[in-house]
């Protein structure tokens, strides 16, 4: 998914916040499922969000619903400026599919990380998950059978084949 839609930010303002999403070729992204929580400072909250009408579409897990298919950009306002220097975390939200491939992407969060100047603010970073999420079987199972090495390969073949075996 992070492939797949590419965000950016930037504060043409102190008190807005210009979002620009690049989608790849056969995506698209749904226009209700777009989302902005200012996480701090604690005095600032999303005033008003501006964001471009989208293409109608017959979704068949939404229903009748408005997403967008080409790049766009929303602008979100906030309730107060922001004093030179201050640092404003905001957390975007969204959700789109791959028409192609035909698989919808869970809804994907990330945090943002933008600093005021004086005149104008232009600073963004997607801020990273504090800790790393903890590696499940599959990847482990992925990551060895990636590997290529060949007598690990056969022995976790063989593990899940006896396993599959031993399943009721």
């Amino acid at each position: 998914p992070d492939e797949a839609f590419l965000v950016a930010a930037a504060m043409p303002d102190a008190q807005s916040v210009k979002f620009d999403y690049t989608l790849t070729a056969d995506t698209y992204l749904y226009r209700d499922k777009l989302a902005y929580v200012v996480k701090a400072p604690a005095d600032i909250r999303v005033a008003k969000v501006d964001i471009p009408a989208g293409d109608v579409k017959d979704d068949p897990t939404f229903g009748r619903t408005e997403v967008y298919h080409r790049n766009f950009s929303a602008s979100v306002v906030l309730s107060r400026p922001l004093a030179a220097g201050e640092q404003l975390r905001l957390e975007a939200a969204w959700q789109g599919c791959n028409e192609a491939v035909g698989i919808c992407y869970p809804p994907i969060k990330r945090e943002f990380t933008l600093t005021a100047s004086g005149g104008a603010a232009a600073t963004a970073a997607p801020t990273a998950a504090a800790e790393p999420a903890a590696e499940s079987d599959t990847s482990r199972i992925e990551r060895v059978l990636k590997g290529g090495n060949f007598w690990p390969v056969v022995l976790t073949f063989f593990g899940l084949g006896l396993l599959l075996a031993l399943t009721p």
